[in-house]
C-alpha cells in the first residue's frame, strides 16, 4: 500500500526521480494486469493532482496514463477500472470520523468521553470555517488538532472544553518561536 502518492509525483521536484517511481509502479501494474503475480493486491492513494497533473502526475507518464485512464464515457465509467475516485468527506462525515476517534480514545466507554457532542460539532464548524473544504478532502490537520484537544482534555481533567479549545486554537494560530514570529511579520513580497 502506498499512501500519499503525491510525495512521489507532484511534490517530487526531480523529474528523473519521478520517472523512476513511475517505472516501478508501471512494472507492478503490468505484472498484475498480465496475471504473473497471482494473489497480489496493491493500493495507491493520492490526490487528483497526483494522478492528472500534466507535468508531474501519473498521467504525465504515457505508459501509466494508457493503463490507468478510466474506460467509459462521461459519468458511465466501467466498474472494472483500476482507479476508484472517492468523493471528499462532507461535514457530517468529518463529524462521524471525530466521533470515532473520541470513541477509540475512550476505549469505547461513553462515560469516558472527554468531549460532548456539542464540542465535536463546534470543532467541525471551526475546522470548516478555518480551513474550508480543504479539511474535508484531506482531514489530516483537523484530526491532528482534534487529537491535541483530546490530549489537553485528558491532561487537564475538570477543565472546560471551551477553555481548552480556545487555548489549542490560539496555540495553533501563532508561530511556535521567536524566529517564526519574526518571519511571519516580514514582508517578503517580491523576494
Amino acid at each position: 500500500m502506498l499512501d500519499e502518492f503525491g510525495t512521489l509525483t507532484d511534490r517530487l521536484p526531480n523529474a528523473k526521480s519521478r520517472q523512476g517511481s513511475f517505472q516501478v509502479l508501471l512494472n507492478i501494474i503490468n505484472d498484475s494486469f498480465q496475471g504473473s503475480v497471482e494473489g497480489l493486491g496493491f493500493l495507491v492513494a493520492g490526490t487528483k493532482e497526483s494522478l492528472t497533473d500534466s507535468e508531474r502526475g501519473l498521467f504525465s507518464y504515457e505508459p501509466l496514463r494508457t493503463r490507468l485512464e478510466p474506460l467509459g464515457v462521461g459519468d458511465k465509467v466501467a466498474d472494472s477500472n483500476p482507479i476508484i475516485k472517492l468523493t471528499p468527506l462532507g461535514p457530517e462525515d468529518l463529524l462521524v470520523l471525530l466521533e470515532n476517534i473520541r470513541r477509540v480514545q475512550a476505549l469505547g466507554e461513553e462515560t469516558k468521553y472527554l468531549l460532548s457532542d456539542e464540542a465535536l460539532k463546534n470543532f467541525v464548524e471551526w475546522a470548516i470555517a478555518k480551513l474550508g473544504k480543504k479539511c474535508l478532502a484531506n482531514p489530516r490537520e483537523v484530526v491532528r488538532a482534534f487529537v491535541c484537544i483530546l490530549q489537553a482534555m485528558e491532561d487537564n481533567p475538570g477543565k472546560d472544553w471551551h477553555q481548552v479549545f480556545d487555548e489549542e486554537i490560539d496555540a495553533r494560530a501563532r508561530p511556535a518561536n521567536d524566529a517564526e514570529r519574526h518571519l511571519a511579520n516580514l514582508d517578503i513580497k517580491g523576494q
